[in-house]
């Protein structure tokens, strides 16, 4: 009778350690779920990592060529600049001589007056 018992004790003792690898397994079955879709973010955020490289890429391209583009037209505007300098000057001396021919016009129309007046 006390075997008996004793087996009873033991096949408890064997029941209770059958639920708990029972536990352990479900809860090893739902860590390998968790682990699983821990891995396809990872997948997923690998993916976004290399689409934001290739946009970071794609920018700095863009930038280069942007900067290259003011560049030229900072170039083009130093020239622009230098040919309206170029004409101011020549307008200005475009000015003195139309003012030489005024003076000069104004001397021949007294002239001519003076002549009339003669005749």
């Amino acid at each position: 009778a006390a075997q008996d018992e004793e087996l009873a004790a033991q096949r408890e003792t064997v029941n209770g350690q059958d639920e708990d690898l029972s536990g352990l397994n479900r809860t090893v079955a739902s860590q390998d779920e968790a682990l699983a879709e821990l891995k396809d973010t990872m997948t997923t955020q690998e993916g976004n990592l290399t689409t934001l490289k290739d946009i970071v890429k794609f920018q700095s391209e863009n930038l280069a060529e942007m900067e290259e583009t003011v560049t030229t037209q900072d170039a083009t505007l130093e020239g622009l600049n230098e040919t309206v300098t170029a004409q101011e000057g020549d307008l200005t001396a475009v000015k003195l001589v139309m003012t030489t021919q005024d003076g000069d016009l104004a001397g021949l129309k007294d002239t001519l007056s003076t002549l009339v007046s003669k005749v």
